[in-house]
């Protein structure tokens, strides 16, 4: 059976697309400073990554010198978001699983937590773990991990929600721990998990087939 869930945020609990232009305006900028360095058919991409991969993860990437990659983290490290955010239409149908839930997101500290908050969905986790890479080298497969053994849990019977294929999927997979794609907007093959989703109204069945 299924004792408990963890899930992602940002693609998964709310579009990220609906506060990403706000949000990341200033990285925006400081991209156009360096864009003889960067190029601005780079710069188009990056834009599209910035809510779905960590800043660290695009540096690297994209071969940031040691300044650009300096100057967005101190950017990023204060960023915050205050204003409400609109959950998924669906995320409803999660929230009134009577399921212990985890929720694991990446990224700077006080964005992640500020979004949390505008979002109003502390009460909903049982925990909320918010993944830094610039406090911490752990991935999302040593968090999932710590929960396990925390909560005494059979990873066979914890459930793992997201919309990265390479990032929670890929960690739960690792654990041999059942997942679930979030696929919201139809991008990826069946492939990644152990089930594929695009409407949380989906995901009741898939627990039910865990309970003999």
């Amino acid at each position: 059976m299924i004792s408990a869930l963890i899930l992602d945020m940002d693609n998964t609990v709310f579009p990220t697309s609906s506060i990403t232009d706000e949000l990341f305006e200033p990285i925006y900028q400081l991209l156009e400073k360096h864009k003889d360095k960067v190029g601005e058919e780079n710069i188009q991409e990056i834009r599209k990554l910035m809510s779905k991969k960590a800043w660290q993860k695009i540096a690297e990437e994209y071969n940031f010198n040691e300044e650009l990659t300096k100057e967005g983290a101190d950017i990023l490290r204060e960023t915050t978001y205050n204003k409400p955010i609109t959950l998924f239409d669906d995320y409803a149908l999660v929230k009134e699983l009577a399921i212990g839930k985890h929720l694991v997101t990446m990224g700077f500290t006080k964005m992640q937590w500020s979004k949390i908050k505008m979002l109003n969905i502390e009460t909903d986790y049982q925990e909320i773990v918010v993944n830094d890479p610039e406090t911490t080298e752990d991935t999302k497969k040593e968090v999932f991990e710590r929960i396990i053994k925390k909560y005494n849990l059979n990873p066979q019977e914890v459930l793992v929600i997201g919309d990265d294929p390479e990032s929670e999927i890929k960690a739960g997979n690792d654990l041999k721990m059942p997942t679930v794609l979030y696929d919201r907007m139809n991008e990826y093959e069946d492939k990644h998990a152990t089930h594929h989703i695009h409407h949380y109204s989906e995901l009741k069945a898939i627990i039910e087939r865990y309970q003999d």
